[in-house]
């Protein structure tokens, strides 16, 4: 009774559990006896309320997250607090640092436990191959990570196995993203700024803020919606002897910036926070990360379906601050007008400016046997998407005629990005090694499918030596791999006979893509998620055989859901088999500018890049999308469909966009552009929801279902 952040877990009990006044509980894996009597008796005025033994985890509203289930976050819990170099090891009497005190315990199916309290750290506390079979048990911990630049994974697991983490809150010592806040407004599209008390003073330093002076994000702390986040870009930063800034930014910025808005950018020598690679039955439970120091909040590559359970990803409170520098703070609020979001705690200290910006990426994932599987969890304020889901593909070099039956594909290095090319090196992407029956799925970037079929022999590297096209000193590496040659389309000859085989550049026109799809994180799963206030798409998939379910996208500036094709990046372009379920999203596409290769729709699933696609083009299948709500929309239309075939839109109701259901603010409910074999039935549409217009585009085959026959479809086979 009466306690703060407290944790009652994993505990084999004789009895019941009385909880009573207490604020930020968490109740979760607690064993009573079987009886039949409910021995759990949580009382009322209990705060901020979490548990598998407190609370149904099934329970399902009909469209959108049930935000009880999701981490309650106490970002006060270690503000203050001392920190802690080192752990006291009661089995050994001595005291050790937090990583390696966690790597000894950890050893040997070990269960290892730290104490609470807040622990500062310089290395990475790891989980590898001598760690394997291990919980570890953290509630009441923050793990701070000394800063530097590029430190890289804070929490790690690395070729392991079957390791839980529980508990642990993981930030870092600097808040690693740039904030500023508007003066005043100059002539010559020039802001006044300064940055929030308590931050890195260093915007406007010679390094790129963002590796481009562009794509940051504003907002109004004034508005509860943060309806005004944007891509924004600036031009100049230039310091001030009084410590402000005169930034000149775009006239896009300018002209709807105003005095008390915020500026924020991410940190270019960013670092990851949790990071998972080449292990498998990996779980994070109750698992809060502040900020990333602007990096990513999770990174895997070739795991098996990592778990994420009750994790936030969220920014900062306001860091404690000197006199000096809260009263230096106070005259410029004073002086123009502005709140810079400083205050005098409960505790009569100073706090400096809240954060408004945390990581980039909620969870990216990439080349896993299975996608992650995400459950109540919530990600805000971040600088990209709550999740990437997604594989990596190669360039096809060629096809080689084995004489039995077989065929030999050859393919080579992906120099996807530009911007890593220096002179002589480049960062080459690839597909992930093919395995002996992995699908090796053949295709050109325009959408033509070549070779879909099963790896004979496991991937090896090529004894051919080739040369970057772009430059003849550069080596690109080349692999090959077998399949049956009945797997590969009766033109692919002429297919490739149309095709650049032989250029390198990290464009993608003419080229011919080869992906592992058995390794491209297909089977992800989002249950009862939040993702909230971020600059771009709540969730970006590009992987297969995936389910979001009852999550709720609220206030994303770009998407809510992006099913997409974006192999520019050097990223997979196929998805199938995936459904869009019970979600709630709301307030989606309110972003002022975009880099115009995807439109802002609250579900997009894009099998092509730009313009309309003739049908025979398709690389999505098998798409369902049922039982949404979309509300506050700022497009002109709810779903976006290109580039697919065999899609469901049923059970949806679409209300109004912003500005109200009005005769002058119609809104569509769908548009197709490169779409065959598509339902369209009982859906609910507002007054003004266009029943004439439903469905817009130029290449569309077979719309049918109870809607389209009642709006009078066209009728196109």
């Amino acid at each position: 009774s009466g306690s703060m952040n407290l944790y009652i877990c994993d505990n084999e009990l004789g009895g019941r559990v009385v909880a009573q006044n207490n604020n930020y509980l968490l109740c979760d894996g607690n064993t009573y006896p079987s009886d039949g009597l409910n021995h759990v008796a949580v009382q009322t005025n209990n705060q901020n309320v979490n548990g598998d033994t407190l609370m149904a985890v099934d329970a399902r509203l009909d469209a959108g997250a049930d935000e009880n289930l999701l981490p309650h976050v106490n970002k006060e819990q270690f503000v203050g607090m001392e920190r802690k170099k080192t752990v006291k090891d009661v089995l050994v009497d001595s005291e050790s640092a937090i990583a390696l005190y966690v790597d000894l315990h950890s050893r040997d199916n070990g269960v290892v436990f730290v104490a609470p309290g807040a622990y500062v750290t310089d290395r990475s506390v790891a989980f590898k191959t001598a760690n394997k079979n291990t919980t570890l048990y953290a509630y009441g911990v923050y793990m701070e990570r000394e800063f530097e630049a590029n430190l890289g994974d804070l929490l790690v697991c690395d070729a392991t196995e079957n390791v839980t983490i529980k508990g642990i809150t993981v930030g870092y010592e600097q808040q690693a993203s740039h904030q500023v806040y508007v003066l005043e407004k100059l002539s010559g599209n020039r802001l006044r700024v300064v940055t929030g008390a308590g931050m890195m003073n260093v915007f406007g330093n010679t390094d790129p803020i963002y590796r481009y002076k562009s794509n940051v994000m504003y907002l109004m702390p004034s508005s509860e919606n943060y309806v005004a986040i944007a891509d924004l870009s600036w031009i100049n930063a230039e310091k001030q002897q009084d410590g402000t800034i005169l930034l000149t930014v775009g006239a896009e910025g300018y002209d709807v910036m105003q005095p008390g808005d915020v500026l924020t950018t991410r940190f270019p020598n960013v670092s990851r926070s949790v990071g998972t690679t080449n292990s498998k039955d990996i779980k994070y439970m109750d698992i809060t990360v502040y900020g990333s120091s602007a990096g990513l909040c999770c990174w895997e590559s070739r795991n098996n379906g990592t778990v994420y359970y009750r994790m936030a990803d969220t920014s900062q409170a306001g860091r404690i601050i000197d006199k000096a520098t809260y009263e230096r703070y106070e005259a410029l609020e004073l002086e123009y007008g502005v709140d810079l979001q400083i205050s005098v705690d409960e505790q009569k200290r100073f706090r400096g400016s809240p954060a408004h910006l945390g990581s980039i990426d909620g969870i990216q994932s990439t080349q896993c046997d299975k996608g992650s599987q995400v459950i109540s969890c919530l990600f805000e304020k971040m600088c990209d998407d709550g999740s990437l889901q997604k594989g990596s593909h190669a360039r096809l070099y060629k096809i080689e005629d084995n004489g039995d039956g077989t065929v030999t594909v050859v393919y080579k290095g992906n120099a996807a990005i530009v911007n890593y090319v220096s002179a002589k090196e480049a960062k080459f992407g690839a597909c992930a090694p093919f395995r002996v029956g992995d699908r090796v799925y053949i295709y050109t970037a325009a959408g033509e499918l070549v070779c879909d079929g099963t790896a004979i022999t496991a991937t090896v590297d090529s004894d051919e030596v080739k040369y970057a096209t772009f430059n003849p000193e550069m080596k690109v590496p080349v692999y090959k791999v077998t399949v049956d040659k009945s797997a590969l389309v009766e033109n692919y000859e002429q297919i490739l006979a149309k095709s650049d085989l032989l250029g390198d550049k990290p464009d993608t026109e003419g080229k011919v893509l080869v992906d592992n799809m058995s390794r491209s994180c297909n089977g992800f799963l989002f249950d009862n998620v939040l993702v909230q206030n971020i600059r771009t798409r709540g969730l970006l998939i590009k992987a297969s055989d995936g389910m979001i379910t009852n999550c709720t996208f609220r206030n994303c500036a770009k998407l809510a859901v992006a099913v997409i094709y974006e192999i520019y990046y050097g990223e997979s372009g196929n998805s199938q088999n995936v459904t869009i379920k019970n979600n709630l999203t709301d307030n989606v596409g309110y972003a002022l500018s975009g880099n115009g290769l995807y439109v802002h729709y609250p579900i997009n699933v894009s099998g092509l890049t730009g313009g309309s696609t003739e049908a025979g083009k398709i690389l999505y299948y098998n798409i369902n999308i049922t039982g949404n709500v979309f509300r506050n929309i700022h497009n002109d239309y709810y779903i976006y469909l290109q580039g697919v075939r065999d899609v469901t839109v049923t059970g949806n109701t679409f209300e109004g966009r912003v500005g109200g259901d009005t005769e002058d603010n119609y809104v569509c409910a769908l548009l197709l552009n490169g779409a065959v074999n598509v339902e369209l039935s009982g859906n609910t549409y507002t007054e003004y929801v266009m029943y004439e217009e439903l469905v817009g585009g130029d290449h569309y085959k077979n719309v049918f279902g109870t809607d389209a026959d009642v709006i009078g479809f066209p009728d196109k086979e």
